[in-house]
């Protein structure tokens, strides 16, 4: 899955490369030294041209026009802030920045802070809201590297709201404090490719799912080298995958809130490999460390430690949906949970029909304050060690 993504948006990349004796001819336009403002050089430049920032704040609302350029700031995002506030597109222009008239990843922004933006309201098959408060992204495959989403307010994806694109590759991106109704960090609508690596969530809140990051009907994702912390949500409090396959590696989950179900990641209809992750010390109603809905998880080589559940599934916990849990090599420890699943619950629909399965592998079950393994028929575990025992092949406890 992951190879298969990463191939095709290598592909898309490669075309950089093959313009690479272009910039020889292509211009270095400065801001503020020869044009006052971003979208006069932005205007001004043609093709593999580079539009150079210097450090400040431009109070300005952007777009690329579909010019395959690059707009690079000379300081870096510390020192460089494009701030929307100001509305300089008029009041339907709340986006900060918009790719919307097939820019390819040939156009470039790198190493800014975008905030002050409330995005444009657009209606769709998924209803009427405002997208794309920090960037709003349509049809559209720009490259992102570097840069900061601080401090956007709008419905979906108030950091980054994109839609209907072939592939998008975000790297080094901080998503901060922005807040929303969903995908409060971004949004990632019926997208073909996403791979989103070294980026961090920290402190984004959506009032519906996936405070920091929701992935809605994309043909997959892949999530690496992560970091989310402090995200909120009522589904989802970091991540919200919806009916998308995702791969997440190397990703930390720490101290993100959900009022309902996964407060570090949910996944609906979403079949999901995790490898080599931690998640720690996060809260929910239901599967405070992660949440499925009728779907089918993979767990290699990852913790789930020191977690904590308001009602059921202090690591996991699955709804009535039918959904299936692997685990090989992952350490389930000190989890809580009011109700006393400390680790999996899994519950059986109203008609008292079975319809989880969890099979264990190699892994540790070690939660002293409640039940290991809730689920209506035992688990299917090999070479694991238990906390009180458990029935299967060389179950150890100690």
């Amino acid at each position: 899955m992951f190879k298969t993504r990463f191939i095709a948006i290598l592909s898309l990349g490669l075309s950089i490369g093959l313009f690479g004796s272009a910039r020889l001819q292509a211009a270095d336009l400065h801001v503020p030294a020869q044009f006052s403002t971003i979208q006069s050089a932005i205007d001004s430049a043609n093709l593999l041209d580079q539009v150079l920032v210097a450090p400040g704040t431009y109070f300005e609302n952007l777009t690329f026009q579909g010019k395959s350029i690059t707009l690079r700031s000379t300081g870096g995002s510390a020192q460089t802030v494009i701030d929307g506030s100001l509305l300089t597109r008029g009041p339907g222009n709340g986006s900060v920045i918009a790719f919307e008239q097939g820019e390819t990843p040939l156009a470039v922004l790198d190493g800014f802070t975008i905030r002050g933006g409330i995005g444009r309201v657009i209606t769709d098959a998924t209803g009427t809201f405002s997208r794309g408060g920090g960037i709003l992204i349509s049809a559209t495959s720009p490259t992102l590297v570097n840069c900061v989403l601080d401090q956007n307010i709008c419905q979906l994806g108030a950091g980054i709201h994109a839609e209907d694109s072939v592939a998008l590759n975000l790297t080094g991106i901080s998503f901060t404090n922005n807040t929303g109704l969903e995908g409060a960090g971004a949004y990632f609508l019926n997208v073909g490719a996403v791979i989103i690596n070294g980026c961090t969530f920290t402190g984004n809140s959506a009032q519906t799912a996936g405070g920091a990051l929701t992935f809605d009907a994309c043909n997959g994702a892949d999530v690496l080298n992560c970091v989310f912390d402090d995200n909120s949500a009522l589904i989802g409090g970091a991540l919200d995958a919806k009916v998308t396959p995702i791969q997440i590696v190397e990703c930390q989950f720490t101290n993100n809130e959900a009022t309902l179900i996964g407060g570090g990641a949910t996944f609906f209809q979403s079949p999901a490999n995790v490898v080599s992750c931690k998640f720690f010390d996060n809260i929910a109603g239901h599967g405070a460390a992660i949440g499925i809905d009728g779907s089918t998880v993979i767990l290699q080589r990852s913790v789930i430690a020191d977690n904590f559940a308001t009602s059921q599934g202090g690591a996991i916990a699955a709804t009535l949906n039918a959904s299936s849990i692997n685990l090989n090599h992952v350490t389930i420890a000190n989890n809580s949970a009011i109700q006393g699943s400390a680790g999996i619950y899994l519950p059986l629909n109203p008609a008292g029909t079975v319809i989880s399965t969890v099979l264990a592998s190699h892994s540790i079950f070690w939660n002293p304050s409640g039940t290991e393994i809730n689920i209506p028929i035992p688990a299917t575990l090999d070479y694991c060690d238990v906390l009180g025992g458990y029935p299967g092949t060389v179950i150890i406890d100690g």
